[in-house]
């Protein structure tokens, strides 16, 4: 079944003024926002709400108010069409005991309408996709952690869907096997066309695969939009590098006020917050017959952004 096609600007989800409580505690606050085609990474804490809103897209939860959209179409939680074209990864993996990979995503298949023949033909396909094969008839109690995530992987991947929600998914991965679960991420948005939104608190994961972030605390949407936008946070930093370092040209930013470090990869940052400075610094350059190699927008460190959003929101 494809996506309905009454959407805008490419909006494949999105949602409005979602709220969801438990007792006294508030998960989600009118929590705004949409998904277009890529990978967009769901950020936050730990209690942000970030697994109470994957299991609310998937009606696993009941959210108290506001409105889901697919496609452009209400999503009614009563007439769940719209999982025909989610796939869901759990955060922590599970399985029907004594199956093996093959029998189980054959089960899972069959649960969402194929016919035995198709469902244990795609079984076999999505597991040597995902580099499964040799290991798709050995008892799922043996496998390994990094295999079983695979696994959980494949059956979110079963019925072809267009959208995928994975919640922590390279948690407790050794670092090979989170190299190789970031390249099939981008695979599958690039050669594939998925959506997918990558919940996850490892940063270095969210800033080497996403395009757009959205970053959740206590419930409430803090930031939402393109990653480099984030990433140059609350100043107009630049970073610049020399094609001979010399210090002549550190001494005229000194004189001229402009405020300068260096990080551990040897970029030099300047803060120009205006184009005054931009003017010194470049005059600079000429005064001083310095050479760079590049003089560009700084990115700092998503990890860094993110701490200082959630020390001061506004």
């Amino acid at each position: 079944v494809p996506l309905p096609q009454n959407n805008k600007n490419n909006t494949i989800l999105s949602w409005e003024k979602i709220s969801k409580s438990y007792g006294e505690i508030e998960a989600l606050k009118d929590f705004s926002g949409s998904m277009q085609k890529g990978i967009t990474g769901l950020l936050g804490p730990n209690g942000a709400g970030k697994t109470t809103f994957l299991k609310i897209l998937i009606s696993l939860l009941q959210a108290d108010s506001g409105e889901i959209f697919l496609g452009g179409n209400k999503i009614n939680s009563k007439n769940p069409f719209h999982l025909t074209q989610i796939g869901y990864m759990p955060e922590y993996t599970a399985h029907i005991p004594g199956h093996t990979p093959v029998t189980y995503l054959t089960f899972l298949c069959e649960l969402q309408g194929m016919s035995r023949k198709e469902a244990l033909f795609r079984s076999h396909e999505v597991l040597f996709y995902i580099g499964m094969g040799e290991e798709r008839y050995r008892n799922m109690e043996e496998l390994s952690y990094g295999q079983l995530q695979r696994v959980m992987l494949c059956q979110a991947l079963a019925h072809d869907p267009e959208i995928l929600l994975l919640d922590e998914p390279t948690t407790g991965l050794d670092p090979e096997g989170r190299k190789e679960f970031l390249a099939l991420m981008k695979e599958l948005a690039s050669e594939y066309d998925k959506t997918i939104l990558f919940s996850s608190h490892i940063l270095e994961d969210v800033e080497e695969i996403c395009e757009n972030i959205l970053l959740l605390h206590k419930g409430q949407l803090l930031f939402s939009g393109p990653i480099n936008e984030f990433q140059k946070g609350k100043e107009n930093l630049y970073a610049f590098q020399f094609w001979e370092e010399n210090p002549a040209f550190l001494d005229f930013l000194q004189s001229a006020e402009i405020s300068y470090t260096q990080n551990e990869r040897g970029e030099w940052i300047v803060q120009l917050d205006s184009h005054e400075k931009l003017e010194n610094l470049l005059e600079g350059v000429r005064k001083t017959n310095t050479i760079l190699k590049s003089l560009t927008p700084y990115q700092r460190p998503l990890e860094e952004v993110f701490m200082e959003f959630l020390k001061s929101p506004a």
